[in-house]
């Protein structure tokens, strides 16, 4: 299942935006690739050229909805979220904190 979500936050007279692309998918093993958040059944890939602080906090993000995703199994052995894009359409002193937040509100 694959979907894009737009997080937005307005602090004052100006905010945050950012658009991440995911794809979501049960599978009866552990993927070769990817990364294992925490002690999870729930790995993650994330986009191609991030940048390694974004890719820190976006998986710090996602360990922060661990168990959300997990849910999202429905019994099957592991569960797979590829992040196939993520677009912060203005450059922010914030951008690693969006994308944290953004993939733990996915």
């Amino acid at each position: 299942m694959a979907f894009t979500y737009l997080y937005k936050r307005r602090i004052g007279s100006w905010g945050l935006v950012a658009r991440v692309t995911l794809d979501v998918q049960s599978m009866d093993e552990a993927p070769r690739e990817g990364r294992r958040i925490d002690d999870s059944r729930v790995w993650w890939l994330p986009p191609q050229q991030i940048a390694a602080t974004d890719e820190k906090w976006m998986a710090l993000g996602l360990g922060l909805v661990v168990g959300q995703l997990d849910a999202l199994r429905e019994g099957a052995d592991a569960l797979l979220v590829r992040v196939e894009d993520w677009d912060v359409p203005m450059l922010t002193d914030y951008q690693e904190e969006v994308a944290a937040a953004l993939s733990s509100s996915a």
